[in-house]
């Protein structure tokens, strides 16, 4: 059965490249039916590579071609034993095209010789969910089996399945992958919506506040980039990590504290001005209103502030530019 909480799943096919090992094939069937609860059809051998030049091993990017042309699934994978390399040569251990659904994947640099034994099929079982993953739209990251294994880091080195956060978005109502696209929302997704309507204007009342620490930040991030700096040599690089970890900490929560204090100092002053003109307590209506302005003046305020003590800092920091240089 199915994990999406709708009825209908994507078709998948797999298919074989030479003599690959029938188990690598049966791999590529058993993490789409025990991970997402989809079947997958086995449809043979590939067939002859759609080439854009003759070379030995066939760039990936050949596989991908073929494969979007023998197959109408929405999902196609071919498993092969030989190397896959990129057009600039670096050799992988696969490549996909989430805009055309199509993935392969080689079993060359995870067999001991010419046998796929259980320590590889786990290996590969990994790198399939992966690109699986990857064909639903996920992006890489930590602490999933999305996780990047560029560099030095190998197939052993990230996690058997997707985090929490991809597993929700893969049982999500509003987040599961739907036809015709089978596409999950992920919060990249989410974020680049969010900043598409903002951009248009349409803000909902309790992002105000979130934009208010947005401005806040940006304000401090450009006060710092004013300030001098000492040389980038003078410190080890995991003190100066630590030091600039522990200062945008600091500057978020003293940030987000001054914008509190504004708008709720600004709340208390316009309830107290409105006792003090009816004689009576406000409504819940009126304090409703009295907090939306409050946020827009805490916002107003947050930016004054800001920018008057970031003017002392630079000016701070000019100064002190010039006493040093007067004094050399």
């Amino acid at each position: 059965m199915s994990i999406f909480p709708h009825s209908q799943v994507p078709t998948v096919e797999v298919f074989s490249v030479d003599d690959v090992s029938p188990a690598a094939v049966a791999a590529v069937e058993s993490v789409y039916e025990e991970t997402f609860g989809i079947p997958v059809t086995r449809r043979g051998a590939l067939g002859e590579l759609d080439r854009d030049r003759d070379d030995d091993p066939p760039r990936a990017s050949a596989y991908l071609r073929t494969l979007a042309g023998a197959s109408d699934a929405d999902f196609a994978f071919a498993v092969t034993d030989r190397p896959l390399r990129l057009y600039g040569g670096d050799e992988v251990n696969g490549m996909f095209h989430d805009g055309e659904g199509v993935a392969v994947v080689t079993i060359d640099q995870l067999v001991d010789g010419d046998e796929f034994d259980a320590d590889a099929r786990v290996a590969f079982e990994r790198l399939v969910r992966q690109f699986a993953g990857g064909l639903f739209g996920f992006q890489s990251h930590e602490d999933c089996v999305m996780a990047s294994t560029e560099a030095d880091r190998g197939l052993a080195d990230i996690p058997d399945d997707f985090c929490d956060d991809c597993a929700k978005r893969l049982r999500g109502e509003d987040t599961a992958p739907e036809p015709d696209e089978w596409h999950v929302t992920t919060k990249e997704l989410e974020e680049f919506e969010t900043a598409m309507r903002w951009a248009d204007g349409d803000i909902r009342l309790t992002e105000y506040p979130l934009i208010a620490l947005g401005i806040a930040y940006n304000t401090v991030e450009d006060i710092g980039a004013r300030l001098p700096s000492i040389g980038s040599r003078a410190l080890p690089r995991s003190v100066r990590a630590s030091i600039h970890k522990t200062y945008r900490s600091v500057r978020f929560v003293v940030n987000a504290v001054l914008f509190l204090v504004l708008a709720g100092a600004t709340f208390v002053l316009l309830l107290d001005g409105y006792g003090a003109l009816t004689g009576s307590e406000a409504s819940t209506a009126v304090a409703f209103g009295g907090l939306v302005v409050a946020v827009v003046l805490g916002i107003v305020e947050h930016a004054i502030v800001t920018g008057i003590v970031g003017g002392l800092f630079q000016g701070f920091a000019e100064g002190a530019r010039e006493g040093l240089g007067a004094e050399e």
